[in-house]
């Protein structure tokens, strides 16, 4: 049986996502690209005196990136139950954002896929409009399969409000 952490005793998961693993390649190619100032440093008279302290801090620096980068792409998630959605984002190592809204405030859902890499790797963001209108949105960012998630939602959101009308 699939459980999480904080998960009621009448709940059931639906799923628990991810972002789409692509979106960590933008932070891979600018990590890739930042490794040309080394190489440029390197050819102009290799690694000697404040050359090589240089060098020391930025891969440090590199390496303290690309261990943000995983830390908060595998920190965060979206889970969804039969109840309500909940969304956990790492912002940073200490900042950590946990959004819950329950089913019954949907309103709408919409789905964005933005750009060809999207389009190709079938990832894009599910836009949860809530009520009251002047509630914030839920965004569930880059998620695989954007489409098929909405649907996924809109089903679950019907089924919750009639089933809730039937108790009432």
């Amino acid at each position: 049986m699939k459980s999480f952490l904080g998960q009621r005793p009448d709940e059931h998961l639906i799923f628990n996502l991810r972002r789409h693993p692509a979106v960590l390649f933008r932070s891979f190619l600018g990590l890739v690209l930042s490794l040309a100032i080394p190489c440029f440093v390197l050819r102009s008279g290799g690694v000697v005196g404040w050359r090589g302290d240089f060098l020391l801090v930025f891969f440090l620096l590199f390496f303290l990136f690309l261990i943000r980068s995983l830390f908060t792409y595998f920190r965060s998630c979206y889970i969804l139950t039969d109840q309500r959605l909940i969304k956990i984002e790492q912002k940073d190592f200490f900042h950590q954002l946990l959004s819950e809204v329950a089913l019954d405030k949907v309103q709408e859902t919409t789905c964005e896929i933005k750009g060809p890499v999207a389009a190709l790797f079938d990832f894009g963001d599910v836009v949860l409009s809530l009520y009251p209108a002047n509630e914030k949105k839920i965004v569930l960012e880059a998620i695989e399969e954007p489409k098929k998630v909405q649907q996924q939602i809109n089903n679950l959101v019907n089924d919750f409000n009639k089933q809730k009308s039937r108790l009432s």
